[in-house]
């Protein structure tokens, strides 16, 4: 392999490098954002029980 091809495939693997960092955040923060639609849901729906049992 002469110098440009290493060079350019060590390029390709900064971007996948970097691509796969930008999907573990987007997945960390979609898990976040799930769990606190979870949790207002689960509030929500526990308000409600609550009311009718009044």
């Amino acid at each position: 392999m002469d110098a440009l091809s290493l060079n350019a495939l060590s390029e390709k693997i900064v971007v996948l490098i970097e691509l796969s960092n930008t999907i573990a955040k987007q997945k960390r923060t979609m898990v976040v954002e799930l769990t606190l639609f979870a949790n207002m849901f689960g509030t929500s729906e526990r308000t409600a029980k609550e009311d009718t049992k009044c």
